[in-house]
């Protein structure tokens, strides 16, 4: 049974957070990771398809841990964060829980993850841990779009069909059963300029349009499956003018694709009525971003995980998840990947933490998986 040093993978944890690696600018942060892995050991391999389409200053980076007897388990974590001012100096709190001072996220999505990762190749290599053959991959870009992900290559590595991916929020035990199919749309919708005291009514008001478009294609929860959102509104030159254009970028999940294409359809007959009424006009541009999955929770694979996870005296809890991870890429393109929750709470907030316990069952868990018994 391994026992963790809880003291040695804070101080881990700790060194981690301090590193700023907002999504595209992962570089300072994967060159850390690149030397601990050349210090332990370990082969390296680069992907630098993040910087030849401009999405990252850095590279993904897939290593593979050297056994002697082959693990049926990846594991892949990222590495960015979402955007955030100032630094971050974790504690850790009376109650057990690693948080962050001041108003900055704690960066426990995903590093707590990197965390228990790198105190398993530490203590390898310092006390000789005997660890399977296993693969591991360190994603850029997974806050903007799943976009490091995408377009990863993992062509001509040896890489199981079966991935765990680091990533779910919620309490250890935790693991997203389906996750939704995801498209983003952009709208804009062309009026007429006028002045606004003199000659409002020679005017077409595009923001008035939209404001119509909202109110009556409502957003929010649509359904059980599906939501729908408009998240940005751009219009307007001043306040004297009326709009003469309206910008809005929105997003539409779905559990079930098809409900996506309808609401998309209705938008889109939407704003052909309002065109045709007030003389505007508008378009539709929309794009998938990545595909949904659902898995079955009786596969050998879900026994597998549900076995682990309730070894360390905890409860197993598949449940849907309306949000996306890289778990949603890998299932794309074959690969049987299950996000699973590391123990963060609140991420991408100020309230972001993650408890000590939490942290310890995690790495636990990883070693289980990958020891060789």
């Amino acid at each position: 049974m391994l026992i963790v040093d809880k003291k040695r993978i804070r101080d881990i944890f700790f060194e981690l957070v301090r590193f700023k690696s907002v999504s595209g600018k992962e570089k300072a942060f994967s060159e850390y990771l690149i030397k601990n892995f050349q210090d332990n050991d370990i082969e390296i391999f680069i992907d630098r398809k993040p910087v030849e389409n401009r999405l990252s200053d850095s590279p993904n980076i897939i290593i593979n841990l050297k056994g002697k007897v082959k693990s049926d388990w990846a594991f892949a974590v990222h590495m960015d964060t979402v955007s955030h001012r100032g630094e971050i100096y974790p504690f850790l709190d009376d109650d057990g829980f690693y948080k962050s001072k001041g108003n900055t996220i704690l960066g426990a999505d995903d590093k707590a993850a990197i965390a228990s990762v790198l105190y398993l190749l530490e203590k390898r290599k310092l006390d000789g841990l005997e660890l399977k053959d296993t693969w591991f991959i360190f994603t850029v870009c997974e806050e903007t779009g799943l976009s490091g992900a995408r377009v990863l290559d993992l062509a001509d590595k040896n890489i199981p069909e079966n991935i765990a991916v680091l990533d779910g929020s919620g309490t250890f035990g935790k693991l997203t059963s389906s996750s939704p199919f995801y498209y983003s749309f952009d709208i804009n919708i062309i009026g007429r300029a006028s002045h606004a005291g003199s000659f409002p009514e020679r005017g077409i008001n595009a923001l008035l349009i939209a404001a119509r478009l909202i109110d009556k294609v409502t957003p929010g929860r649509i359904d059980k499956k599906t939501t729908l959102n408009y998240g940005s509104i751009r219009s307007g030159k001043d306040r004297n003018v009326v709009p003469d254009k309206a910008m809005i970028k929105g997003e539409i999940r779905s559990h079930d694709e098809e409900k996506i294409f309808q609401l998309i359809k209705k938008i889109k007959d939407t704003l052909k009525g309002f065109d045709k009424k007030y003389k505007s006009l508008s378009d539709l541009k929309y794009k998938k971003i990545f595909d949904g999955y659902e898995h079955d929770i009786r596969t050998e694979q879900m026994n597998f995980l549900k076995d682990n996870i309730q070894s360390l005296d905890t409860d197993f809890e598949p449940r849907p998840s309306g949000g996306g991870s890289d778990a949603n890429i890998f299932n794309s393109k074959g690969y049987n990947a299950f996000d699973i929750s590391i123990g963060m709470i609140d991420p991408h907030s100020f309230d972001e933490k993650i408890s000590e316990k939490d942290m310890t069952k995690l790495t636990k868990f990883i070693y289980n998986i990958i020891r060789v018994e």
